[in-house]
């Protein structure tokens, strides 16, 4: 299926571009394919407002795919034809090399070298002002042109490539392979004057290949010339950047990710120095100073879930699913989830029984014991009926068909507070996904990232303290997207 890109994400791909970072670069920071991204620039060149558009989620018909083998046969590029029926470059690749393979032709397009040859030379004598339109006008790629025209100057170094020199009412320059070379050296002598090449540090490379870059040399045949790869270079620049002055935000999101734990996401963040500061903070730049100074959220790995598909017929099973994943609730405590958790100690174990209400997401009774037993589910009962008083009529309290809940004791309990037991289905987590989630927040923002000495030597008391504040902060600090980014306790329904 494929993938459909956010408007955030696009625009901060945008934001990437501008900084002129590179494919590799933005690859590795946001996990997007080279290949995206390279349409994505091409589609930028064309249209600044297709971050808006909506991306085509439908498959291409037989007449669509038909069209495309057609268009590029007449010599419309991959990247043209991507962008004009809103499709990535793999698709159209697919598509033309599966026609070919279906004719009996070779998958990739062998162009002869007589070809070539004569696509160079037109570009070199000056027939094409640059090679990207000389691709444009042979349905080529620009990077295939330029390789071509690399190669045959290499053949012939002392050939000239003609130039119209615009300021002097369009007469043609020829520069030979020969004037570029002694441009090379000319640069390199004005850095020996100017800059002290035997100095490494950072503020110095960045301040040399600053300087070249305003003369209009590329950073990266800036950085062959100092003989250091780019990726040094922008380390070198992050380095820099990071030991200046801190910016006012920076602080602020240096301390609240401190203080918990590394947890807060870009949009999350935004929202809490919002609220901080007394003005709209953009998200967007909040990512890239998280980014750039190493605040990013260390969230935990997501993991696949499997589901038992081999399951009995619910229909003879007496335990019904009365949520039936519908996780919304209209009313306080009217829709109530529980479970239980280990966390390893030094002891063993440490459980933890829960109840938590899906109108506002609050935790409204938490339990802890060494073991899972009947009787701490019994008392996370309890606890909620002496924190919260007595439930709504037609109240539902959902849990998995574990031994614990689905024993006539618990059932008892439930329908003695007027409340109605709900199970999920054998199997199937996601049925109560909701409770999981919270668990697994609770434990990526607390257990797993404490230090692993700390952490090995944990005891039942030091982990119940730890969950007794992370209840609390949960419940009246942490905001959700939602709740309309509102802490539980601050969220009253929908407005």
């Amino acid at each position: 299926m494929r993938k459909v890109y956010s408007v955030e994400t696009k625009q901060l791909v945008c934001s990437l571009f501008r900084e002129f970072k590179s494919y590799r670069e933005i690859e590795a920071l946001t996990g997007i394919p080279r290949d995206v991204l390279r349409l994505w620039k091409a589609r930028a060149r064309h249209d600044e407002s297709w971050v808006l558009e909506v991306e085509r989620k439908s498959l291409l018909s037989y007449e669509e795919k038909e069209e495309i083998v057609r268009l590029h046969s007449l010599g419309d590029s991959i990247t043209d034809l991507a962008i004009r029926f809103n499709v990535y470059r793999t698709t159209v690749k697919s598509i033309i090399n599966s026609h070919r393979k279906r004719e009996g032709k070779p998958a990739k397009r062998v162009q002869s070298q007589f070809f070539a040859s004569s696509i160079a030379d037109s570009v070199i004598e000056g027939r094409f002002p640059s090679a990207k339109q000389a691709a444009e006008f042979y349905g080529l790629e620009p990077r295939t042109v330029q390789r071509w025209v690399k190669s045959e100057l290499q053949k012939d170094r002392d050939r000239a490539i003609v130039r119209e020199n615009i300021s002097d009412g369009g007469v043609p320059m020829r520069y030979s392979a020969s004037a570029v070379l002694a441009y090379t050296m000319a640069i390199k002598e004005w850095l020996l004057k100017n800059f002290n090449l035997k100095d490494h540090s950072d503020e110095n490379l960045v301040s040399i290949i600053g300087s070249l870059t305003k003369k209009g040399v590329p950073i990266k045949e800036a950085c062959s010339w100092l003989g250091i790869n780019r990726s040094t270079f922008y380390r070198k620049r992050k380095r820099q950047l990071q030991s200046q002055e801190p910016d006012p935000l920076v602080i602020q999101m240096t301390e609240l990710q401190k203080r918990r734990n590394f947890s807060y996401g870009a949009k999350r963040m935004a929202v809490y120095l919002s609220k901080i500061n007394g003005f709209a903070v953009n998200h967007n730049k909040v990512a890239r100073l998280m980014r750039l100074h190493g605040l990013n959220s260390r969230v935990r790995p997501k993991r696949r879930c499997s589901a038992k598909l081999n399951v009995t017929d619910q229909t003879k099973e007496p335990l019904v699913n009365l949520l039936n994943r519908d996780f919304s609730s209209t009313s306080p405590m009217k829709k109530l989830v529980t479970d239980m958790t280990f966390i390893p100690v030094v002891e063993g174990w440490l459980v933890l029984s829960t109840v938590k209400d899906l109108f506002n997401h609050k935790i409204v009774a938490w339990e802890t014991a060494p073991s899972a037993t009947l009787q701490l589910a019994l008392n996370t009962i309890k606890k909620l009926v002496s924190d919260s008083g007595k439930l709504p009529e037609n109240s539902v309290i959902h849990s998995d068909r574990g031994g614990t809940y689905t024993s006539e004791t618990y059932i008892k309990a439930v329908k003695n507070i007027g409340a109605r037991p709900s199970y999920s289905r054998s199997g199937r987590c996601l049925d109560n996904a909701s409770m999981e989630s919270f668990y697994g927040h609770m434990k990526s923002e607390t257990f797993y990232r404490m230090n692993p000495r700390d952490r090995i030597h944990l005891t039942r008391e030091t982990a119940r303290e730890i969950i007794a504040d992370y209840v609390r902060w949960y419940n009246t600090e942490r905001i959700q997207r939602s709740l309309g980014y509102l802490s539980p306790e601050q969220y009253k329904g929908p407005s």
